[in-house]
């Protein structure tokens, strides 16, 4: 009777110990991803895709290689690519719906107007 009780508790404290080690490393991971700009949970434009964004929001890159294009189209030419996380610029408060996509304009640093698809982009709020 005696040995059963020490493997019942033997067994509550290992079980214990791996949800306090699990719980402990959730929010060390959550505090890691609130603090990265490539952390997805940081306004995912794609998330809210039917809600129109105004002008002077600053976009930013939520995968790699993602193509900035002169028209709003996956046939429009590419200006450039740019990498998770990476600052790609500033709406100008106009969408518009192609390729079953919706896409963004933004001015660029160098003031170039172009697209990106908005469910590749994210704002921090």
């Amino acid at each position: 009777m005696k040995k059963t009780w020490i493997i019942l508790l033997l067994i509550v404290l290992i079980a214990g110990a791996v949800l306090l080690t699990t719980q402990i490393v959730k929010a060390a991971k959550a505090s890691t991803d609130a603090n990265t700009a490539t952390n997805p949970a940081n306004k995912l434009l794609g998330s809210t895709a039917s809600t129109a964004f105004g002008a002077n929001i600053k976009l930013y890159a939520n995968g790699d290689s993602l193509r900035v294009r002169k028209s709003p189209s996956l046939t429009g030419d590419i200006i450039t690519t740019v990498n998770a996380g990476t600052f790609i610029g500033t709406t100008t408060g106009t969408e518009k719906t192609a390729d079953d996509l919706t896409w963004v304009e933004v001015t660029l640093s160098d003031a170039t107007k172009a697209y990106v698809a908005k469910n590749y982009t994210y704002i921090i709020p």
